[in-house]
């Protein structure tokens, strides 16, 4: 019975099991985001398009004041150009309900960048079955959607989305691309590095690291190769890290930086080899509180490592390569942070937390990458007696059982069940009630004094910004600006039901 029961645990079952896993765990997320709608940064930044429209004004008008709202923020506030473009095309100004696309775009571009990225090293390059991939990336991407430190920020709130989870995923098809362009030379995936690397330099600082660090390794590592045709190939990636670093310069140079980031804000190599110091002990301290924080994250090392042990690659994986792969990979963990420890500032985490989901992203790529180094050198040069499908039962029925024991420390820092309380608390249906009922309230209110009922707390993982009773609030005067209202307030619920019920009766 057990030899039967054993033979059921096999690469395919694994990569079945992680997959449906994966994209069950996703449902209630998915499902939320298309209850989630605009808030904060999104009507100030799409209301310049939105008052465009409501004024009939022709493309080329509309263009046009896009692109003064677009310099007097490069002047007063932030350079990151890409995402600033972005932001001003926000989906609720053709719709509030458009604005659902926001958590499409956030899971498809992390999952499709992972999965390219973890494709083209495992399967294209180590020579693993589509099998083991599938296994893998499965189970790294529901420990980076269900752990992630914000997910407000990363995918829920468009703005964040386009700043961070999404330039993420573009810099890892970058990587790819770059792979891909050396063993090939096909030029579509120079286009698509260039195009990439033009579009980061202008976006969210921790990915314009990752996409510039990672494809500049590979270029180095063309050069390092024998055959001349590679080493002919590798020069080219110089222009699109050109492109980036010139597109990253006009970011960081931008005079509103300066208004933003003080009189320290600037340029100086005793900066420079603070910064390099800082990020290496914040990467490696961060690195390692992840273990601490979401405690189920050892067994992701664990399940892809004995996946590694038992499935050889088709490449010579030496002590040097795992080594190398371990201090570079590090490098590129901690020096995702150097932007922020340059400007000599703490993000404000509770309101975005992009950066930090970034980070957390990068370290769990960078954790899965090396169990698989470690397991595929081992693999080579030790004769792996185990009965592979006894040690994958045994593993699996160790995760279930762990999982069952300390069920409540584990799911109850998920996503997953964050959305499920908030779904089956009556909490999210309650939020659209409210929602519904102040887009009534603000439709047609052009010109008008609009009077709103407070909202309760109870948002769960959307990010949402509350209208208050002080009309020079943020949220107050960008809702103001989205709708084309004199003034916006807000009043306590049963306060407003009670004038709503006296003006019915006049």
């Amino acid at each position: 019975m057990l030899k039967k029961l054993s033979g059921f645990f096999t690469e395919k079952m694994l990569a079945v099991v992680f997959l449906a896993f994966y994209i069950i765990s996703c449902l209630p997320v998915i499902y939320i985001g298309l209850f989630n709608y605009a808030t904060g940064d999104d009507l100030l930044y799409g209301s310049v398009v939105k008052r465009a429209i409501a004024d009939h004004k022709s493309l080329i008008e509309t263009l046009r004041l896009v692109w003064e709202d677009f310099v007097n923020e490069y002047y007063t506030f932030q350079g990151t150009w890409s995402s600033q473009l972005l932001w001003r095309f926000e989906p609720s100004i053709w719709g509030e309900k458009l604005y659902i696309i926001t958590i499409f775009i956030a899971i498809g571009s992390l999952s499709f960048g992972t999965m390219y990225f973890l494709y083209t090293i495992l399967v294209k390059n180590m020579g693993y079955s589509k099998a083991v991939f599938v296994a893998a990336s499965s189970l790294l991407l529901f420990f980076s959607v269900q752990y992630m430190p914000f997910p407000r920020g990363g995918l829920y709130w468009y703005t964040g989305m386009t700043h961070y989870t999404m330039p993420y995923g573009l810099a890892l098809i970058a990587i790819a691309s770059s792979i891909n362009f050396l063993k090939t030379g096909k030029k579509r995936y120079m286009v698509i590095i260039a195009l990439i690397l033009f579009y980061l330099g202008g976006s969210g600082y921790p990915s314009v690291t990752v996409g510039g660090i990672g494809v500049a390794y590979f270029m180095l590592i063309g050069f390092f190769i024998s055959e001349s045709e590679v080493k002919s190939r590798a020069k080219y990636f110089i222009i699109p890290l050109l492109i980036e670093a010139v597109g990253f310069i006009i970011s960081a140079i931008a005079p509103g930086n300066h208004v933003r980031g003080g009189e320290d804000y600037g340029f100086s190599m005793t900066r420079v080899g603070l910064v390099f110091y800082r990020s290496i002990v914040k990467g490696i301290i961060g690195l390692f509180k992840y273990f601490i924080e979401v405690r189920p994250l050892f067994l992701l090392l664990i399940i892809v490592f004995t996946i590694a042990l038992f499935n050889k690659t088709d490449i010579k994986i030496s002590l040097k390569t795992v080594l190398l792969t371990a201090v570079l990979g590090l490098f590129l963990v901690c020096m995702t942070r150097s932007p922020e420890v340059f400007a000599g500032a703490t993000v404000e985490a509770g309101f975005s937390g992009g950066v930090y989901d970034t980070y957390y992203y990068v370290s769990l790529l960078y954790v899965t990458i090396m169990s698989f180094m470690l397991g595929s050198y081992i693999a080579q040069n030790k004769d792996i007696k185990l009965d592979k499908a006894k040690v994958y039962m045994g593993i699996i029925s160790f995760a279930l059982l762990f999982c069952l024991v300390a069920g409540k420390y584990l799911i109850g820092n998920s996503l997953f069940y964050n959305c499920y309380t908030f779904i089956s608390s009556g909490h999210l249906h309650d939020f659209e009630e409210q929602m519904q009922e102040r887009f009534a309230l603000l439709k047609d209110s052009e010109g008008k004094d609009v009077v709103v009922p407070s909202m309760n707390d109870e948002q769960g993982p959307i990010m949402h910004m509350p209208i208050t009773e002080d009309p020079d609030n943020y949220t107050n005067r960008v809702t103001r600006l989205f709708y084309g209202c004199k003034s916006v307030v807000a009043m306590d619920r049963a306060k407003w039901t009670e004038e709503q019920q006296q003006t019915i009766f006049r």
